[in-house]
């Protein structure tokens, strides 16, 4: 289904559509970064304006994946950086016994194939949870742009501060903890782009989210099926509301927020 047009606030028909809507940054079909919404804290946007213009050729737009397919694969040889325009993203490694285990999902906004940088080859995969789309930055144009390697260093540092948040999310003893802890961060990401922090999509499967966290599948949906029981969420197949925040970050146990979770979005969660 195409995601409508972002506006500045949306409607009550807008969230009442929510769950049948995509999570999209751009105006339609955006075809320049100056024709999206995100072009303020877009990666692509900043390397536009670092090189005075001249990466307008270089980042290309609307490069779609429909479901479950594939956006390079371990062992590729890598060719760009992927910016996740609308849908979601799961980066998994392949185990020898041909199971995979889940190290990452990635939402609007965020840059994949950063790990490959400097290596002849991917070490991981990425797959689309969804129709998604992405702006997509060669690396032959970060050659040709040396003005934008501090803006590298600062992505760069981005994915590490990601790889410790995973790894003390992990290592929490407590499944409960786990995942409240996730569905925290997912809450706290759609809240930074400035959609419903309070209701949205599992893009990912059960067992998916139990590979990303060392959890059982069976295990993830005892614990949903509890916090739905206790009052702190309700669950309709994937789609989820958080309705006691603070007993959540608790949960979590993350420092309760100063203020509601849920913020006027700009438009709908994800289908």
């Amino acid at each position: 289904m195409t995601a409508p047009m972002l506006t500045s606030r949306a409607s009550a028909a807008d969230r009442r559509s929510a769950s049948t809507q995509t999570l999209h940054f751009t105006r339609g079909s955006a075809s320049s970064c100056s024709d999206c919404v995100a072009c303020e804290s877009c990666v692509g946007a900043r390397l536009t304006a670092l090189t005075d213009g001249q990466a307008v050729g270089l980042v290309r737009h609307n490069h779609t994946l429909g479901l479950r397919e594939h956006l390079f694969r371990e062992g590729d040889s890598p060719e760009a950086l992927y910016i996740v325009k609308s849908g979601a993203v799961k980066l998994y490694l392949s185990s020898e016994d041909g199971g995979e285990q889940v190290v990452a999902f990635y939402m609007p906004g965020e840059v994949l194939g950063l790990d490959a940088l400097g290596m002849s080859a991917h070490r991981s995969s990425a797959i689309a949870l969804e129709r998604a789309s992405f702006c997509v930055i060669p690396l032959t144009s970060l050659e040709r742009a040396p003005q934008c390697h501090r803006l590298l260093y600062q992505l760069l540092s981005r994915e590490l501060v990601r790889d410790h948040h995973t790894i003390e999310l992990i290592t929490k003893k407590d499944a409960e903890a786990k995942i409240a802890s996730f569905l925290v961060d997912l809450s706290r990401r759609f809240r930074a782009r400035g959609y419903s922090a309070s209701h949205f999509n599992l893009s990912m499967k059960r067992n998916e989210i139990g590979s990303y966290l060392g959890l059982a599948v069976e295990t993830v949906s005892r614990i949903l099926t509890r916090f739905q029981d206790e009052g702190l969420l309700r669950v309709q197949r994937r789609q989820v509301q958080i309705v006691n925040f603070g007993a959540l970050e608790k949960l979590a146990g993350y420092q309760a927020s100063p203020c509601e979770p849920e913020h006027r979005a700009r438009a709908g969660a994800f289908s």
